[in-house]
């Protein structure tokens, strides 16, 4: 099955169940809800950034863009810790039934955080990119439209 996201580490996956198991708890929610947006932030950068980075051939170049990676994550960290605070359960249970709604099990029984994906829209893009790489046109009326449809599933 195809998708888009990533897969979470453990402990991020325990933090998630643990909302979800907690969701309609008298306790506050906020303070697990911020631990877990922080976590999702920082997974996404590292699978996005850092690990790219991390492949690039040790250079001082690398070395830079390591120090820029680590900058960019913890400024993100920081602006996101801003945008959290106190909020009432009412309020944070939206954010575990989201986060709820956005794990699922892969076909190798592995969670995932992310959306699952027509398979043949994966098809037509991967079409699309290897003619692209073989130095191929493609025409970008449809290029633009299967990208369109990833936005729109991509995004609830």
């Amino acid at each position: 099955m195809p998708f888009f996201g990533f897969t979470p580490s453990e402990s991020l996956l325990n933090n998630l169940q643990t909302s979800v198991e907690k969701k309609n708890s008298k306790e506050p929610l906020y303070p697990l809800r911020d631990k877990i947006a922080l976590q999702i932030n920082d997974e996404i950068i590292d699978a996005i950034l850092t690990e790219l980075v991390r492949r690039f051939p040790a250079s001082d170049k690398r070395d830079t863009a390591e120090k820029l990676a680590g900058y960019i994550k913890s400024t993100v960290a920081v602006l996101l810790k801003q945008l959290l605070n106190k909020a009432p359960n009412e309020v944070v249970q939206q954010s575990i039934e989201f986060s709820e709604r956005s794990m699922f099990k892969g076909p190798d029984n592995q969670y995932r955080v992310g959306e699952p994906l027509d398979a043949s829209l994966v098809t037509n893009l991967k079409h699309n990119f290897a003619e692209i790489k073989a130095g191929n046109k493609v025409d970008r009326a449809v290029l633009a439209e299967l990208y369109k449809q990833f936005g729109d599933a991509t995004i609830r």
